[in-house]
């Protein structure tokens, strides 16, 4: 009985010990840069050799309604900037972006992933919510609901492209409510009388940027 008691009282030391060890993958996050935004009542991390895109990070008038855009440029395991993002929209240009519009936002041009407010659930179906109530159902096989330790929920979004007409052109245009092809994105809800939510994306090169993308994800938290 001894004995046992014995090893039962070490299992749970260890098991103590392993959960106030930092992972490699924790020890890495520590030393990212923490960015606030007020606007949106949130907080997140990215590595430090992001930079905000100058002139980026603040609200833009609309026709109605504001624009609020974030883009990051640099590099870590990305491949080299492009200067257009697909799917994106004009919340783009950059390594990582982070988009949203205000529930009362117009504007003369076509929507983007950076123009999302993030997204709802009907049983088990989920759809991008656009402005003006507008919703864009989601497939099934590119969408997944997690939740991160911070008690944020958020539905990652795989990018995908798609042959349409555009302007009588043959184009592959990004699937409503995705960042397109060759991306991935998130969108997560708020609690906020001007903003519904909003939706994050980044070029996917690798298996390795996938990752970073859900370390990303890790470190999002709501703000008072």
């Amino acid at each position: 009985q001894t004995q046992k008691l014995t090893k039962e009282l070490e299992g749970i030391k260890n098991e103590k010990s392993a959960a106030l060890t930092p992972t490699v993958e924790d020890d890495v996050i520590k030393d990212w840069k923490v960015y606030r935004v007020d606007e949106l009542k949130i907080e997140f991390k990215l590595p430090q050799k992001l930079g905000l895109l100058e002139g980026s990070g603040k609200e833009v008038l609309g026709d109605t309604g504001t624009q609020f855009c974030m883009a990051f440029v640099g590099s870590f395991s990305f491949s080299v900037v492009k200067d257009v993002y697909a799917g994106t929209g004009p919340c783009g240009g950059g390594v990582f972006n982070l988009g949203t519009v205000s529930k009362d936002y117009s504007a003369g041009r076509s929507g983007g992933f950076g123009d999302l407010n993030g997204y709802t659930k009907e049983s088990s179906n989920y759809s991008a919510r656009f402005v003006n109530g507008g919703k864009y159902p989601l497939p099934s096989y590119l969408v997944s609901e997690s939740k991160n330790n911070n008690n944020v929920s958020y539905l990652k979004v795989i990018g995908e492209s798609k042959m349409a007409d555009y302007g009588g052109e043959q184009m592959k245009l990004a699937t409503l409510g995705t960042p397109g092809e060759g991306y991935i994105g998130a969108l997560i809800n708020i609690s906020n009388n001007k903003y519904y939510g909003f939706g994050i994306s980044m070029e996917i090169k690798s298996q390795k940027d996938e990752e970073i993308f859900d370390q990303i994800l890790s470190t999002f938290k709501f703000t008072n």
